[in-house]
């Protein structure tokens, strides 16, 4: 039994973020895309995001590939302290993300690979934008996140073991 004190304590994280947490299914009502993936997919290196954070340049495009579909799109990074922050640049782009998830922007989770300096880097993508706003004629409002191997959340700066799945299935190992 739990005592209500009013705090998120160790006990209330261990519960809340533990990987066999009981979870609602947001399939019923969220539109979360095709889980379905294609012959050969981009598989890409499971890099920490101390190893990619130093690579990657505020204001650059990378080249996005949807780990199920292998549907490709550019986003920009914007920043990021835990894990990075990205924006599309454009409404073409910002379709094609919108499109990734099921036709409208939610808070599902893809297994996505990242091309940086020639090399794909596997990590996991956040489809609903919130937050600070760079671009304003992109069709969405605010950035979403990417988390690669060893990104921590918003939430206590904890890892995120929904995430972290999805990164090793992007490299091939989920």
């Amino acid at each position: 039994a739990m005592i209500s004190d009013g705090t998120i304590g160790a006990q209330t994280m261990d519960i809340l973020f533990r990987h066999n947490v009981s979870r609602s299914d947001i399939q019923a009502s969220i539109p979360i895309g095709t889980n379905s993936v294609i012959d050969n997919p981009t598989k890409g290196e499971a890099l920490s995001w101390d190893e990619v954070r130093s690579t990657l340049s505020i204001g650059t495009s990378y080249l996005i590939t949807d780990y199920n579909t292998g549907t490709t799109f550019y986003m920009v990074f914007t920043g990021g302290e835990n894990h990075a922050e990205m924006e599309c640049k454009d409404a073409f782009n910002a379709g094609v993300l919108k499109g990734i998830f099921g036709g409208e922007f939610n808070f599902s989770k893809r297994a996505v690979t990242v091309s940086v300096n020639g090399k794909q880097i596997a990590a996991s993508l956040q489809g609903y934008p919130h937050g600070e706003d760079t671009y304003a004629a992109n069709e969405m409002s605010g950035h979403v996140c990417l988390f690669f191997d060893e990104s921590l959340s918003h939430v206590g700066s904890l890892p995120d073991a929904e995430h972290q799945e999805l990164i090793y299935k992007a490299s091939g190992r989920g």
